[in-house]
């Protein structure tokens, strides 16, 4: 049995965030699926904008069968979940499954909509701009420098890495990181 914290619970309904409209539509969201932050990263998109459609729907009261080891449930009732929610929603999705790829632990502080998330997704939007961009010509080290080489190309090249993306984002980052 999934355990629902009343934190997740005010994450959801809470305006600076999720903005879900009622304590309905937060059990009905939870319903689905979505029980805590790290439940987020088992969505993706599709799953997500279909969230409405799903959350109309009443889910029937199971009756309790002993025998088989089921405990009785009440109905949920089919709730209202709006499109700004489920814009929200998306970015949360999207901040889980990035924070789960740095090892890095979900909290209502970093998983905060208005503080943290909103900036999250115009930075999101820009790396995926940048990820359909064409690579660039990894530059080449010039004889007709002389003893410079090195350093005329090296501010070349790191321009170069930070525009070239790795699965966790620019090599620049990766680069810069490994050297310190």
């Amino acid at each position: 049995m999934v355990i629902i914290t009343a934190a997740i619970k005010s994450w959801l309904k809470a305006s600076t965030n999720m903005k879900l409209s009622s304590d309905a539509s937060v059990n009905r969201v939870i319903h689905e699926g979505i029980t805590d932050f790290n439940s987020l990263i088992d969505f993706d998109k599709e799953t997500i904008q279909y969230l409405p459609k799903m959350c109309k729907v009443s889910i029937a009261a199971i009756p309790a069968d002993p025998v088989n080891n089921i405990t009785a449930e009440a109905e949920v009732p089919g709730a209202r979940v709006s499109c700004i929610t489920i814009q929200r929603i998306l970015v949360a999705c999207r901040a889980a499954k990035y924070y789960d790829s740095i090892s890095r632990g979900m909290t209502t502080g970093n998983m905060h909509y208005t503080n943290v998330l909103s900036n999250f997704k115009i930075e999101f939007e820009a790396y995926e701009a940048l990820k359909k961009e064409d690579a660039p010509d990894i530059p080449k080290i010039s004889d007709k420098d002389g003893n410079r080489k090195i350093i005329r190309w090296a501010p070349i090249f790191l321009d170069c890495m930070e525009h070239q993306y790795g699965a966790k984002g620019p090599l620049r980052f990766f680069y810069v990181t490994t050297l310190q």
